[in-house]
């Protein structure tokens, strides 16, 4: 077996170091070099004679990363290898190494007496794929096998949950590993940490998560509001001020307008219309705005639907509604987009005491309820299209959309100040002040 020189991190070398032991699980942050050693331990494995075995999400995923590392330490090490690309097979010495994959993990069942695995981005993978490795570690001459997997927390969904039991009922057996360790070790630059510094901004669960290596919190990957979430309404009252109002358009597909208005302390009312046109929506709209005093508000322009409405506000000098494409970018660069921002707003509101009385507004609870947040591709925190929710409860989140546009038009009141100051101007010269 060749010597090795290469320069590890102090969770790199505790993986190597625990080489003869039945179960590890690397958990750390992005880049970490994760695959690397696993591929480094396989060779050491396939020197041994050992007959091993590797496995990933995908047999591309395998190929592109695990495989490539193995081809890659063995180009510089002048290891001879064979590779067998029918059976997804690397030889090394008198040991073998075979490939397998989420697709189809029942592929494993063919095989019997091997010694160990290592699964690349367990959290990925299905539980069949687990069970059916561990159970082909087995037969003649296999005394303690071996088990490997290595993951970063998920960027776009929550890790599997036997992988995440794995690691509860195997707390020993878990090597965690921030991202400043593999700068320390020189496996990424420090301009590259800098970058995803700019990315995860500090103290923010996406920093804990992709650069600290961290389990994101379960408020970021499920239902963004609980029931323990919902205030008890001891702190709520109806008449303070000042108030404000959102509104989510019926249009192609969607049969109802909602509009709610509320005040710092939660919901002051709310009411419907089914398919309603453009002159029913301004009515409805300057009725409670007019009713509650309204100071601002927000309503939904996505799909072009708000049009009408917005052209027949936008010369009421008393009435300062922001339009809002829930596709646009949001005030925070850690959300995907504003309709993500506002949802995630909405749920911290609740959670700090915002009324909802859900013996009152039970449709509304439920949209809430099945709104769930993850962290996307791009590490930005997302919550799960519509059409999702649609299809679990039914109907259109129409209820939540605009009690969320309301809460965005209380916390952003700020960000409306030009219009309302523009308004006042233009009353002001009609009225010859100016």
């Amino acid at each position: 077996m060749p010597q090795f020189n290469f320069k590890l991190s102090r969770g790199q070398a505790e993986f190597i170091r625990r080489a003869d032991d039945e179960l590890v699980i690397m958990s750390t942050s992005i880049s970490y070099g994760k695959s690397f050693v696993a591929a480094l331990w396989l060779i050491t494995e396939m020197f041994k004679g050992h007959k091993t075995m590797a496995a990933a999400q995908s047999h591309s995923a395998l190929r592109k990363v695990l495989f490539d590392h193995i081809f890659n330490i063995c180009a510089e090490y002048h290891i001879p290898y064979k590779r067998n690309k029918e059976d997804r097979s690397i030889k090394i010495g008198n040991g073998i190494c075979y490939g397998f994959s989420g697709e189809a993990p029942n592929d494993v069942l063919g095989l019997t007496n091997t010694h160990s695995f290592v699964i690349d981005e367990a959290a990925r993978c299905p539980e069949q794929l687990y069970k059916n490795l561990c159970e082909r570690c087995r037969g003649k001459g296999v005394d303690t096998p071996h088990h490997r997997l290595i993951s970063s927390p998920l960027a776009g969904e929550p890790a599997a949950e036997w992988f995440l039991n794995l690691k509860k009922e195997n707390p020993d057996c878990v090597i965690n590993g921030s991202l400043y360790e593999a700068l320390e070790a020189k496996f990424v630059s420090k301009h590259f940490v800098e970058s995803m510094e700019k990315v995860y901004p500090k103290g923010t669960p996406l920093y804990d998560q992709q650069i600290l290596g961290l389990d994101v919190a379960t408020d970021f990957l499920n239902a963004i509001v609980k029931d323990g979430d919902f205030s008890d309404g001891r702190n709520y009252s109806p008449f303070g001020r000042p108030t404000y109002v959102g509104m989510d358009l019926s249009g192609l597909g969607r049969d109802r307008t909602v509009l709610y208005t509320v005040n710092k302390s939660g919901i002051i009312d709310r009411c419907e219309e089914q398919k309603s046109d453009t002159s029913s929506q301004e009515s409805m709209l300057m009725e409670y705005y007019t009713k509650y005093n309204c100071e601002s508000g927000c309503f939904d322009m996505t799909g072009g639907y708000g049009s009408g409405l917005n052209d027949a506000i936008k010369h009421r000098p008393s009435v300062n509604m922001k339009p809002i494409t829930f596709s646009e970018s949001p005030s925070k660069d850690i959300y995907q987009n504003i309709r993500s921002e506002m949802y995630m707003e909405l749920a911290q509101a609740i959670k700090d005491g915002f009324y909802i009385d859900r013996s009152k507004y039970p449709l509304l609870v439920e949209e809430l309820r099945h709104t769930k947040a993850f962290i996307g591709d791009n590490g930005r925190l997302r919550i799960i299209p519509k059409e999702m929710i649609k299809r679990e409860i039914g109907r259109s989140t129409d209820d939540a959309d605009a009690l969320a546009l309301a809460v965005y038009a209380m916390n952003h009141n700020e960000g409306f100040s030009v219009a309302k100051a523009l308004n006042t101007l233009n009353t002001l010269k009609r009225m010859g002040v100016v």
